[in-house]
């Protein structure tokens, strides 16, 4: 999120969290999306031995300025394995919610990190728990404690099928990441 809103995140928490993630998978390849009112062209970067100083000065380098539309995050065509959204939430211009997609059908993970003082925290919530992912407050935990929770395994309850029988309501009704216990009934 390259919002004037931008401004008042903690950036440099931020990129510290998302470089050192990125570091750790050292072989990696990132396609850089900013995006406000509307969503800018990607950029790819190849992450080769850790060495994620482009990247991070591409980001620095972005105009933070205009509005934020989350419902202009559309991509149905992804072959990305995991999704990083950085952003407040906050939502001005337009209407709808992100969405993504792979280029099979599936539901790519997302991982959203946010340092802001105001934000919409249920909406980004509800990305990370729509696409199998996480949300990180990096205000309320520390870069190895956001790196743990990134990196741990998650359990997703994908989808459900009634062999005989009917079944009127069913929670929850979107892929939903549960923990490590599960009980079914």
């Amino acid at each position: 999120d390259a919002s004037g809103s931008a401004r008042q995140r903690d950036r440099v928490r931020e990129l510290d969290v998302l470089t050192r993630w990125l570091a750790r998978l050292r072989e990696v390849t990132v396609e850089l999306v900013a995006f406000r009112n509307d969503v800018d062209a990607p950029v790819s970067f190849a992450i080769r031995g850790g060495d994620t100083a482009a990247l991070r000065a591409a980001i620095e380098a972005l105009p933070l300025d205009g509005a934020s539309n989350y419902g202009a995050l559309r991509d149905a065509n992804s072959s990305a394995d995991a999704i990083v959204l950085i952003g407040d939430g906050l939502d001005n211009f337009g209407s709808g919610e992100a969405q993504f997609a792979a280029r099979d059908g599936s539901v790519p993970r997302v991982i959203v990190l946010h340092a802001a003082q105001a934000a919409d925290s249920q909406r980004l919530a509800r990305i990370a728990s729509q696409h199998a992912g996480i949300a990180i407050n990096l205000l309320e935990v520390d870069a190895g404690e956001a790196l743990e929770r990134i990196e741990a395994p998650r359990w997703l309850l994908a989808g459900i099928r009634v062999v005989a029988g009917q079944c009127e309501q069913l929670a929850p009704s979107v892929p939903q990441v549960v923990g490590m216990a599960v009980e079914i009934a």
